[in-house]
C-alpha cells in the first residue's frame, strides 16, 4: 500500500491530530468515572465493593467479547465509519445509565463498553493506515487520553458530582466529549473517505495465521497485564489510598497525580519507540518503575506516597505506550495491525474483566489491599519477561493464502 492511497483527498497533519484526539479521549472516562464516587454509589445503592467492581468490570469484558468481531467489521465497513457509529453507541450508553437504579446503570455500561471497542480497537488501526513519520505522533496522541481521560475524571468527577448534587449526573458530564468528537470525526470520515476498506480488502489474513506464534502471545501478555493493572488500579487505588490513611480528596487527587504523569511519559515513548527497531528498552522500563511503584504503596512509606506515585504514573505511560503500540510496532500493514489488535484486546480484556472484581472480593475476603497489590506485583514481573521477548525488533509473520494479492507497506 503506498502511503499517497491512504486518504481520497489529504487532510493536514494538524486537523488529523485534533480530530484523532477529541475521539481518543473518550476512551476511558466514562468507565474511570466511576471510581471517584464509588463511596456515593454504595452509600445510596446500599451495596458492597464487588458490585461496584462489576460496573467497572462490565465494558472491560465487553472489549474482550466484541473486540475481534469489531476488528472484521472495520475491515469490511470502514474503519472511519465503525468509529462515528461506535462514537454514537457510546453516547447511548451515557443515557442508559442516568436512568435511576443499579440494573439500569450496568447495563448502560455494557453499551458504553460496546461503544468504546470500536475506538479501542479501530482507532490505531487507522493510525496505522497512515505514512510512518505520523504514526508515532498520533499514537502518542492516542496513548495519552489514556491517562489524561481518567485523570479528568480522577481530578473532578467528584467536585462535579457535589456541586450538581447528583452521582449520576457527575457521571453524565463526561458525555460532553463525546459530543465534540462525533462532528470532527464525520467531517474527517467525510473528507478522507473509507479507502483503507479497499485496501485491507487486498489481503487475505486468517487468525490462525498469527495466532500460533510466541512473538504474537508475548505482545498479548504484555498488554493482558497492563490492562488488568490499569483497571483494578483506576477503579481501586483511591480506596486503597483512604485505607492507607489519606483523605478522599488526597487519594484522588494522587490517581490524578499518577495518570498525569503517564501523559509526557506516553507521549515521548509513543514517539521515540517509532523511531527505533528495537523496543525492550521501552517494554522492560515500563513493568520495573510499575513494580517499584506497586511495592512502595504496598510498603506505605510516610511523606513519600507523591514521589511513588510519580514513578507509579511514569511506568504506566511507559507501559501503556508501548502496549497500544506493539501490534503496529510487529506488523507490516493496516488490515495485520487491526487483527492482531482485535486478539490482543479479545484476550486482554476478556482477562482484564477479571481485576477490578477480583479485587474488590479478594479484599472482602481478606479486609485488605495487601494481597491485591501482592498479586499485582507478580503479574508485573511477568509483563517485563513478555516485553523482553516482545520488544525485539521482529515482525510477526502472516503467510498469504492462496491467490491473494499481497501489498504491504515497509517501515
Amino acid at each position: 500500500m503506498s502511503t499517497a492511497a491512504f486518504t481520497a483527498k489529504p487532510v493536514p497533519m494538524w486537523a488529523v491530530s485534533v480530530t484523532v484526539f477529541l475521539v481518543a479521549l473518550n476512551l476511558r472516562p466514562a468507565i474511570t468515572a466511576i471510581a471517584p464516587v464509588a463511596t456515593l454509589i454504595r452509600a445510596d445503592a446500599h451495596t458492597d465493593s464487588a458490585t461496584i467492581g462489576m460496573l467497572s468490570a462490565a465494558p472491560i469484558l465487553v472489549f474482550g467479547l466484541l473486540s475481534a468481531f469489531v476488528s472484521r467489521l472495520g475491515t469490511r465497513l470502514g474503519y472511519q465509519s465503525v468509529v462515528a457509529y461506535a462514537l454514537l453507541v457510546l453516547a447511548a450508553g451515557f443515557g442508559i445509565r442516568l436512568l435511576p437504579g443499579l440494573i439500569p446503570m450496568l447495563w448502560g455500561m455494557v453499551v458504553i463498553g460496546a461503544g468504546i471497542t470500536g475506538l479501542n480497537v479501530l482507532l490505531p488501526a487507522y493510525i496505522k493506515g497512515h505514512p510512518p513519520h505520523r504514526r508515532g505522533p498520533l499514537m502518542g496522541l492516542y496513548t495519552v487520553c489514556l491517562y489524561l481521560g481518567p485523570a479528568l475524571t480522577a481530578a473532578v468527577t467528584l467536585p462535579i458530582s457535589r456541586w450538581l448534587g447528583s452521582w449520576q449526573l457527575g457521571l453524565f458530564v463526561w458525555v460532553i466529549p463525546v459530543a465534540i468528537a462525533a462532528p470532527a470525526w464525520l467531517l474527517l470520515r467525510r473528507r478522507e473517505g473509507d479507502t483503507e476498506t479497499a485496501v485491507a480488502q487486498r489481503r487475505t489474513i486468517s487468525l490462525a495465521a498469527v495466532s500460533y506464534q510466541p512473538l504474537t502471545w508475548s505482545i498479548v501478555t504484555f498488554f493482558a497485564i497492563m490492562s488488568v493493572l490499569f483497571f483494578t488500579i483506576a477503579g481501586w487505588l483511591p480506596n486503597i489510598l483512604v485505607q492507607a490513611g489519606h483523605g478522599s480528596g488526597s487519594a484522588s487527587f494522587l490517581l490524578a497525580l499518577a495518570e498525569l504523569t503517564a501523559i509526557p511519559c506516553a507521549l515521548g515513548v509513543s514517539i521515540a519507540i517509532h523511531r527505533t527497531r528495537n523496543q525492550v528498552w521501552a517494554t522492560v522500563l515500563g513493568p520495573a518503575l510499575l513494580l517499584a511503584g506497586t511495592a512502595a504503596i504496598a510498603l506505605r512509606p510516610d511523606g513519600w506516597t507523591p514521589v511513588w506515585m510519580i514513578v507509579f504514573g511514569a511506568g504506566l505511560g511507559i507501559a501503556g505506550g508501548a502496549s497500544f503500540s506493539l501490534p503496529l510496532l510487529r506488523t507490516r500493514s493496516a488490515a495485520e495491525a487491526a487483527l492482531v489488535a482485535g486478539l490482543t484486546q479479545t484476550v486482554g480484556y476478556s482477562l482484564s474483566a477479571v481485576g477490578p472484581v477480583g479485587a474488590g472480593a479478594l479484599h472482602d475476603l481478606t479486609g485488605s489491599w495487601g494481597p491485591v497489590l501482592a498479586v499485582l506485583a507478580v503479574c508485573i514481573v511477568i509483563q517485563g519477561v513478555a516485553g523482553a521477548y516482545a520488544g525485539r525488533g521482529v515482525f510477526i509473520e502472516s503467510p498469504r493464502e492462496e491467490g491473494a494479492q499481497v501489498r504491504v507497506q515497509q517501515f
